[in-house]
């Protein structure tokens, strides 16, 4: 097989088709997030035009710097895990890349960076804007750039999205149980037959 180079003209057409394809979901999540708030903007659902500017600004702080934190938390994590992946490739170490794999930032994180995005979002969208395209913007740009953190996230927690990764190692690495070759199994196993000894000599 013949690897992509650098300067290959069609590796950098799939990167350019792969990227744009990473963004596809951000777009979507944001087209129904500006559908949505031009509904209820419509109907007048928003904050009341007097509410204290300085009060919504100090929500939006509130929910928007503990994000800020844990997003980055998470994109380090991720980071970190992508380069013990690439250095394993290069290597050809088998058992550094089981051993990164399969691994993901806790699905506890994620709920707090589902949570604390959509509240933002929340909070944006119900703030009365006295122009519609103002709102828009608003929206449409907090929305993009909260989505596209959790498309980064993936992108970079799993090694079967990328193409660079896959051309260069082979597809038994991607199918191999993880158990078996750290031998979690015979271990487990092991533990369930010396508690049955032990209730034989009870």
């Amino acid at each position: 097989m013949k690897l992509s180079k650098r300067d290959d003209i069609g590796r950098k057409l799939r990167s350019v088709v792969h990227h744009t394809l990473m963004l596809t979901r951000p777009a979507i999540i944001t087209a129904l997030t500006a559908m949505g708030w031009w509904f209820f903007r419509d109907a007048g659902y928003y904050f009341p035009e007097n509410e204290p500017f300085e009060a919504i600004v100090t929500v939006i702080l509130v929910l928007g710097v503990p994000f800020g934190i844990l997003a980055a938390e998470a994109v380090r994590t991720a980071w970190n895990k992508h380069a013990q992946v690439t250095t394993s490739v290069l290597t050809r170490n088998r058992r550094q890349f089981l051993l990164y794999r399969d691994e993901r930032i806790l699905t506890a994180m994620h709920v707090l960076l589902a949570v604390f995005a959509s509240l933002v979002i929340v909070v944006v969208s119900f703030f009365h804007y006295k122009e519609a395209w103002v709102g828009l913007m608003m929206v449409t740009v907090t929305t993009f750039s909260l989505s596209l953190v959790w498309s980064v996230i993936e992108q970079l927690e799993n090694p079967r999205l990328s193409p660079w990764i896959r051309e260069r190692i082979p597809a038994e690495w991607f199918e191999e149980d993880v158990d078996k070759f750290f031998l979690l199994e015979v271990k487990n196993n092991g533990r369930h037959k010396k508690k049955k000894k032990k209730s034989k000599r009870a």
